[in-house]
């Protein structure tokens, strides 16, 4: 926290500040000084000690008659005024400053776009409605990152569409309409001058993911006609995995030559493991961009569904991924049912949950930008300083409750034959008697510099 002696404030005004219970009972009030914080905004009467406002807690900033009024979660609000001259910059400042570490905390962080001569594209300016649900009209910023567009809206939260999940766009009359795979649509207008760099670099976006994708296409099958490519590289979009069924269902000639491609990166052996004890048609691979440059070499990754039913060891999504640089670090794995239903499931009933849970893992690996620490820390670590940001990931974001909630453990790969006992035994441990709840733990686990290693490879925070 800052102090009165110090000046790392990002922007100060005197104000006039009253903050109230949620029944508006009056807590405190008085002249003093606002002062924002890259995480904080501080109110320091004229005497008296400062009251603090993390932007964590702050649901909604409302503005009007030069007035400003923060609303808290727990209910209770502050409320500044007489602000003067500096009434709209302390307004901009305070939204934008809570706006970038929402950003952070909900896993959109990542390289801008950049243009024709190499320079980040700064954010468009207008107005955006989501239509499903419906929504009101809301002015916002709009940014173009390497693999999404984010929404960042006056007053609510950011949204992120992966350039992977929209269906379609459409820009006439300076309105630019948005759907995406999952049913939500966004309309964008009064854009003014920003409205044309903004559709030409969003379909410049749209058009090099599909041309990386055909072009991916075209180097794991070189001699496949180019209505299979097509087809292929619509189901393998940035970030999502395809399924063997659907491969194959456009050529079975096409499925033995991305298995090569894994042997290549180091993932073979593990590979012909999982999948020896998977249910082999609905295994699933796909290939990501990493995080931290647009230029970035792209990344495998696969999916194993592990299970029969009837209390056999299984019940679970192997997901495993490796860069070019070199092989996996670790085999996370997530249920698909719940344990007390597997144990009595009959095959049909497995094979439809396992479908859903490839669907909903890859959707929701998208959506956290395929960063796993977030996924795999147990929640005594996200109460530490260092991880803290992840406890507001988890609370701001459902995909990543979801993988959470889904997570039975991850097997680091120390050696081959200790990597394949300790998958082996998590799968055992994961059909016991026990809750929904209950982790798998390695008994050595190797230490937090070892584990971090595999994170940073794939271009974690």
């Amino acid at each position: 926290m800052g102090t009165p002696e110090n000046n790392t404030a990002l922007f100060k005004c005197s104000v006039r500040f009253q903050a109230a219970d949620p029944g508006g009972v009056s807590l405190v009030s008085g002249t003093g000084e606002a002062r924002l914080f890259e995480e904080e905004l501080q109110v320091w009467p004229q005497f008296g000690d400062p009251c603090v406002y993390p932007y964590r807690d702050v649901l909604e900033v409302q503005d009007s008659d030069y007035r400003v009024k923060v609303t808290l979660e727990s209910g209770e609000f502050l409320e500044l005024r007489e602000l003067g001259y500096r009434y709209e910059d302390f307004t901009r400042e305070l939204r934008r400053l809570r706006s970038e570490l929402m950003i952070k905390d909900m896993l959109m962080s990542e390289s801008l776009l950049k243009d024709e001569t190499s320079r980040e594209l700064p954010g468009f300016r207008g107005v955006y409605r989501s239509a499903a649900p419906a929504g009101n009209p809301e002015e916002c910023e709009v940014r173009l990152y390497v693999s999404a567009l984010v929404i960042i809206p006056r007053s609510s939260d950011p949204v992120r569409i992966p350039y992977s999940e929209i269906s379609s766009a459409q820009a006439e009359d300076y309105s630019l309409a948005l759907a995406t795979e999952s049913g939500q649509s966004y309309e964008f207008f009064r854009f003014g001058r920003d409205f044309e760099p903004l559709a030409r670099y969003l379909s410049r976006a749209m058009k090099e993911l599909s041309e990386r994708s055909l072009e991916l296409c075209k180097d794991l099958f070189p001699a496949a006609p180019s209505k299979h490519l097509w087809s292929v590289s619509r189901l393998m979009k940035e970030g999502r995995a395809a399924k063997r069924l659907d491969v194959e269902a456009v050529s079975p000639d096409l499925w033995p030559q991305l298995e090569k491609r894994l042997e290549g990166l180091g993932l073979k052996s593990s590979y012909d493991f999982l999948s020896s004890l998977a249910q082999r048609d609905r295994m699933a691979i796909g290939f990501k961009r990493g995080l931290a440059s647009q230029f970035e070499e792209q990344y495998v990754w696969f999916l194993a569904p592990i299970g029969e039913g009837m209390g056999k060891p299984g019940n679970a999504i192997a997901m495993e991924a490796a860069s070019p640089e070199g092989s996996a670090k670790a085999t996370y794995f997530f249920r698909f049912m719940p344990r007390n239903e597997y144990k009595s499931a009959a095959e049909a009933e497995v094979l439809q949950a396992m479908d859903r849970a490839i669907s909903l893992v890859n959707r929701c690996m998208i959506d956290v930008n395929f960063r796993r620490e977030p996924i795999y820390l147990p929640d005594e670590k996200l109460l530490e300083p260092a991880y803290v940001r992840y406890l507001h990931s988890v609370r701001l974001m459902p995909s990543l409750r979801a993988l959470r909630s889904a997570f039975i453990g991850r097997v680091m790969h120390v050696s081959e034959e200790q990597w394949k006992r300790d998958v082996l035994d998590l799968l055992s441990f994961n059909v016991g008697d026990m809750d929904d709840s209950a982790k798998w733990r390695r008994s050595s686990r190797k230490n937090e510099e070892d584990n971090k290693r595999e994170d940073e490879a794939f271009g974690e925070d």
